[in-house]
C-alpha cells in the first residue's frame, strides 16, 4: 500500500539494514514503539503501519504517527532478528538518541511490541534503555490493552487482547489508553 498524496513520512535509515524512525510530520503526533522495523519505509506501508494510520485516524487528536522500535534491525519476522552474540550494542545507543530526539516534540509513546520482546533476551535490555533514556522527558505512556503475559498489544495481534477497546464501525482498529505507569509492566519486573 502507498501513503496518500502529501502524506509520506520520513524515514532515518536505510531500505535493507536498519530504520530508526519512520516520521509523518503533522500538529499532534503519536510515537508508536513496536519490535522491529519491518518492511514500510518512505516509500510503502505494511501491515503494522497500515493498523498505525487507522489508530491515528480513530483516536481523536491525532493527526500524524512515528515508528520506532526496541531494536532498528529490519526484518518481517521477529525470530530474524540477531542472536544474542550478534546483537549489536552501538545500534542500540543510536536507536536510543534517536527516539530521545523525537520523544522531545511528541510525548504521546504507544506501547505496542506484543509478547516478541520475549523472544531475545536484548530486547528487554533495549526497552528498559529507551524507558530510562527517555524518562526525565516525562513521555504520556499508552497502550490498546495487554496481552496475557502482560505485555502491551501489538496493533496487529490486539484482537487477541482482553480489554481491548474498538473504534466505532471498525472490528480491527482500535482505542488507545492510557497506561498507569510504564514500571508496572512486567518487562520492566523481571
Amino acid at each position: 500500500m502507498k501513503y496518500e498524496t502529501g502524506k509520506a513520512p520520513k524515514m532515518i535509515g536505510d531500505k535493507e539494514n536498519y530504520r530508526y524512525v519512520l516520521q509523518q510530520n503533522g500538529k499532534k503526533t503519536l510515537v508508536v514503539l513496536g519490535v522491529n522495523p519491518s518492511t514500510a519505509s518512505d516509500e510503502k506501508t505494511d501491515p503494522t503501519i497500515d493498523t498505525v494510520l487507522r489508530i491515528v485516524r480513530d483516536n481523536k487528536g491525532y493527526d500524524s504517527f512515528a515508528m520506532i522500535n526496541l531494536y532498528p534491525k529490519r526484518t518481517p519476522k521477529v525470530s530474524n532478528l540477531p542472536s544474542e552474540k550478534e546483537f549489536n550494542a552501538n545500534e542500540m545507543k543510536k536507536n536510543c538518541e534517536y527516539i530521545r530526539e523525537l520523544v522531545k516534540n511528541n510525548k504521546d509513546v504507544l506501547l505496542a511490541f506484543g509478547n516478541c520482546i520475549e523472544e531475545r533476551k536484548y530486547l528487554t535490555t533495549c526497552f528498559k534503555n529507551i524507558v530510562e533514556t527517555i524518562k526525565d522527558l516525562k513521555p504520556n505512556y499508552k497502550v490498546i490493552a495487554l496481552t496475557g503475559d502482560g505485555n502491551p498489544c501489538h496493533p496487529l495481534y490486539a484482537w487477541h487482547c482482553n480489554g481491548v477497546i474498538f473504534a466505532p464501525n471498525e472490528k480491527r482498529s482500535y482505542i488507545i489508553q492510557d497506561l498507569k505507569d510504564v514500571c508496572t509492566l512486567r518487562v520492566l519486573n523481571k
